[in-house]
């Protein structure tokens, strides 16, 4: 169940981070998703159907903020 809201949470701060000037908050996009994305591979091993979507859901948006860093020059 925490992977699912704060997968959920940090889709939110992404989706903030895709607004021009608002690159920087890909930075706590990425943390909070990279939180969920352990607590998902905890609760996937449990066999929780919230795990696996908060799972899905954190991997689809990590890869857009790096994405997104990566355009705008946020990463080296």
């Amino acid at each position: 169940m925490a992977s699912l809201i704060l997968s959920i949470i940090g889709a939110i701060i992404g989706l903030i981070g895709l607004v021009p000037l608002l690159g920087i908050v890909n930075w706590g996009a990425i943390f909070v998703l990279l939180i969920s994305l352990i607590l998902g591979i905890v609760g996937v091993n449990k066999h929780t159907p919230k795990a696996k979507a908060g799972l899905v859901i954190s991997i689809v948006f990590l890869i857009i903020a790096v994405i997104r860093l990566a355009a705008g020059g946020g990463i080296l």
